[in-house]
């Protein structure tokens, strides 16, 4: 049978050489071949009687390099589970490793050196009673109550209004081109609308006060804030621009307000309820008020936790510094195709260390915990990813099949499996930890989340200086 012998050089690198005699895999090998020999119709040999050299000539190759490669994989594997190693990364071959031919004519044995990285031993310190700062965030009710009135809105209807223009208001204009005080004999004439917020600020002094039936005087092409005077003459005064001739327009126009619409606010009662929070989720002000605060917290709440995540991991990698077998990291990046592009892999090898150093934490810990992650609260999260998706509908049984692909997708699957580990392991160590609470508005933790990110953008690229012979230099974004 194989035989695989290790060789330690270190605590954490070794090499494994696996040993295949001939008399492992020579009546295997056979055993396929004669599979070809008794189903094969050659032109000049009746079927199942191609000889066997022929065979062997023809299929020969193939089936032993399938069937070697077969057997390679399968007592790394076992010898791997049998010896409980946990490796970095997976065996590669050694350097110097010799190259067969694969004759099948005489028949070899057959042996392989893979380097491996083992995987440190260490237990996790640091964890429990270390105090780490945790942001409470404070939820005005003034908050809670701009994000009513925008329910209300996003719920209302819209309706024409005879009061003055107020902000957010839609103005519609039957307007006529001037000539002088008077309108202009075959000038141009349209109607059209405009949002009062969306004028300029000469145009607003001019429809401050207005209401629908009320004449104004006006610059057309100063009438709304950062349009040009292309999108004037096609939006406003649906003008053909294909024409042969382009006509000339003049400035001022006069226009009758011929309506004024608002968006009327959903009124507060059961039916409003309903709609925004669930159906008889609530049944008065007061409770929606409290969901909206809830809900409001659990944002916020969520946030705080992503800060405190990352503090407790910071804290963690700094009390548990791994060594690592970075030589053979350096090889395994460049030899399984991880190395990512226009890197090299001394440039890479500390982001690899890091994040090795870290799944390497986050199992300790979860074997400490107990924490598993099943098939399904993979695929309720794969399903979370979905609904979000669509903008927070849930289609019911019609996303089952969709889920069921995802799940199937190694990289989804991973990512899935990933973001639920964290989050129970996140649970669990929150509960050992001492959390000192800071009040906190809400402006703050904004801010401190805008700087976060911040800290994650790329950098943006340098200016180009001009000069006069020089030729611009071109910039390349990752």
């Amino acid at each position: 049978m194989p035989t695989i012998v290790r060789e330690n050089h270190d605590n954490l690198n070794a090499t494994i050489t696996l040993s295949i005699p001939v008399a492992d895999y020579q009546p295997e090998f056979k055993a396929q071949l004669n599979k070809y020999k008794n189903t094969a119709h050659m032109k000049g040999f009746r079927k199942g009687k191609t000889p066997f050299s022929v065979i062997r000539k023809m299929y020969g190759k193939g089936v032993l390099v399938d069937l070697i490669n077969k057997t390679v994989g399968e007592e790394l594997d076992k010898y791997i589970k049998e010896e409980k190693l946990e490796l970095l990364g997976h065996p590669i071959p050694v350097d110097g490793q010799k190259q067969y031919e694969f004759e099948t004519k005489d028949l070899e044995d057959f042996e392989f050196k893979f380097d491996i990285g083992i995987a440190p031993e260490f237990e996790v310190t640091g964890l429990d009673g270390t105090a780490f700062n945790y942001y409470n965030t404070q939820i005005p009710d003034s908050m809670v109550e701009g994000d009513l009135e925008n329910a209300r809105k996003q719920l209302g209807t819209q309706g024409s209004v005879d009061d003055e223009i107020q902000a957010e208001d839609i103005v519609k204009l039957q307007a006529d081109e001037l000539e002088g005080d008077a309108i202009k004999e075959r000038g141009f004439a349209n109607e059209f609308s405009v949002a009062y917020d969306g004028m300029t600020e000469a145009a607003k002094a001019i429809f401050k006060g207005k209401k629908k039936g009320d004449l104004v005087k006006f610059d057309i092409f100063n009438l709304e804030e950062g349009k040009d005077d292309a999108f004037v003459r096609k939006y406003f005064l649906d003008v053909n621009e294909d024409a042969e001739e382009t006509p000339e327009i003049g400035n001022m126009f006069q226009a009758v307000i011929s309506d004024v619409t608002r968006a009327m606010p959903a009124e507060i009662n059961q039916e409003f309820f309903d709609k925004y929070i669930g159906k008889d989720k609530v049944s008065s002000k007061e409770e929606l008020m409290r969901e909206l605060k809830d809900r409001t917290k659990m944002y916020y709440d969520r946030q705080a936790d992503s800060f405190l995540f990352r503090d407790i991991k910071e804290h963690l990698e700094g009390e548990n510094k791994l060594d690592l077998p970075e030589e053979f990291l350096k090889r395994w990046m460049v030899a399984s195709g991880n190395l990512p592009k226009d890197k090299t892999a001394d440039e890479e090898i500390g982001n690899l260390v890091e994040g090795l150093s870290w799944t390497l934490i986050r199992g300790k810990l979860a074997k400490r915990f107990e924490v598993t992650v099943d098939e399904a609260e993979i695929k309720q999260r794969l399903r979370m990813q979905m609904v979000q998706m669509f903008g927070g509908q849930d289609f019911g049984d019609l996303m089952n099949d969709y889920v069921d692909k995802m799940y199937q997708d190694e990289q989804q699957y991973h990512g899935a499996y990933t973001q639920v580990l964290s989050d129970k392991l996140f649970n669990a160590m929150k509960e050992v930890v001492t959390l000192n609470e800071n009040d906190i508005t809400t402006d703050e933790l904004e801010k401190l989340i805008a700087e976060e990110n911040a800290k994650h953008q790329p950098p943006a690229p340098e200016p180009v200086a001009e000069a006069e012979g020089i030729e611009e230099a071109e910039v390349i974004e990752e």
